[in-house]
């Protein structure tokens, strides 16, 4: 029943929104499923991705990752988000203590996996300068075999531009 599977799914919203990438595959374990492909199956789309005259793309999910202790840590959750049938792997941009810089880690993760995509959700424009960002992007996307989603921003966390000493353009 595909209203079961997809309600099934988000009755465990909640605790999936608080759960990083270990957590999420051992739920996963736990339900003896895959949820990424039981929600997929739900929707009625194949497991090669194969898009029908009816979508433009076949429906994909992620999971953001904010850290981990070390290089070792990383790769194994991005591992087990791949195994857990994420199709990206993201990174949040925030000037926060004990969060990943945005970038650099996703060649790590891409590196650790076979297919997950990797990318960032998303950049905050003011953080970087166009040029030097297009500049890294392309060779993350170099380094990631093509495996990156390039999510950019405006910001919108005021305190993090007052602790970085940029200034904070308000909404119009």
């Amino acid at each position: 029943n595909h209203v079961g599977v997809l309600a099934e799914t988000f009755e465990q919203e909640d605790e999936l929104v608080a759960a990083d990438a270990r957590e999420i595959v051992s739920l996963a374990g736990r339900k003896g499923v895959r949820l990424a492909d039981r929600a997929r199956e739900a929707l009625g789309e194949r497991d090669d991705r194969a898009v029908g005259p009816e979508t433009a793309r076949p429906f994909r999910f992620g999971v953001s990752v904010w850290a981990a202790h070390d290089a070792h840590e990383w790769r194994a959750k991005a591992r087990r988000a791949e195994a857990a049938g994420f199709d990206v792997l993201v990174v949040a941009d925030h000037l926060v203590e004990g969060m990943f810089s945005s970038l650099a880690p996703l060649v790590s993760a891409a590196d650790a996996t076979d297919r997950l995509r990797v990318g960032t959700l998303v950049l905050n424009n003011d953080f970087r300068h166009p040029v030097v960002l297009a500049r890294e992007a392309s060779t993350v996307d170099l380094l990631t075999e093509g495996r990156l989603e390039l999510g950019l921003g405006a910001g919108h966390m005021a305190h993090e531009y007052a602790e970085a000493g940029i200034p904070f353009d308000p909404p119009s």
